[in-house]
């Protein structure tokens, strides 16, 4: 049970952007997967990450961080074809929903300026 860890870490006061807005629990998990990553524990960051999407699949920059941790780093030089073939998935899917949300945004702006 990794329950004592991630209380332990959200301990720390760490908080990420606020990207999941309205989903606290996929916010707490990409907060814990931020802090892990940069702590380069890009494994269990993974598993974070992989879990805000469970609770939020919208949530484009929870996809990015998925392709992120997936990518080579100071501990890991090199990617296994699997592990290149997930990361372009989540990043494919990261730009799709970004393009999505900012598709929706723009008509939302231009629906308040000129109204219908």
């Amino acid at each position: 049970d990794c329950s004592s860890f991630f209380a332990q870490l959200d301990l720390c006061g760490y908080s990420f952007l606020p990207v999941c807005p309205g989903n606290h629990e996929a916010q707490l998990w990409m907060d814990r997967g931020m802090a892990l990553l940069w702590g380069f524990n890009h494994y269990e960051a993974l598993s974070c990450f992989e879990r805000a999407i469970n609770c939020e699949p919208e949530c484009a920059m929870a996809h990015w961080a998925a392709a992120h941790a997936l990518a080579p780093n100071y501990n890991k030089f090199t990617m296994p074809r699997d592990e290149m073939i997930k990361a372009q998935a989540c990043s494919a899917n990261a730009l799709a929903l970004s393009h999505a949300k900012l598709a929706t945004s723009n008509f939302e702006a231009s629906d308040s300026l000129y109204g219908r």
